[in-house]
């Protein structure tokens, strides 16, 4: 376990931003769960899990575009957690 604490000017933006909203019914709009800055920690890794805790999927070194959640795959409309 590693906690991870980020320092900043109070109202300052934060380096890395996750769009909250998901509907990948390829129309080009939020097709893929965005994360902003994230390219900026190569090393990172994304894990998406259901309301009941059941892991979705893993995916390291995400990059918002070859590794994405939901990458093509198909998932029910609801409400879903990450951890990154």
């Amino acid at each position: 376990s590693v906690t991870v604490r980020i320092a900043n000017d109070e109202g300052a933006a934060l380096p890395v931003r996750v769009h909250q909203a998901v509907s990948p019914n390829g129309d080009g709009i939020n097709d893929f769960l965005m994360i902003e800055g994230v390219r900026d920690y190569p090393e990172n890794k994304v894990t998406i899990f259901d309301k009941s805790g059941k892991v979705m999927a893993e995916i390291e070194e995400y990059d918002n575009r070859n590794n994405v959640f939901p990458g093509g795959r198909t998932v029910r409309d609801g409400t879903y957690y990450y951890y990154l």
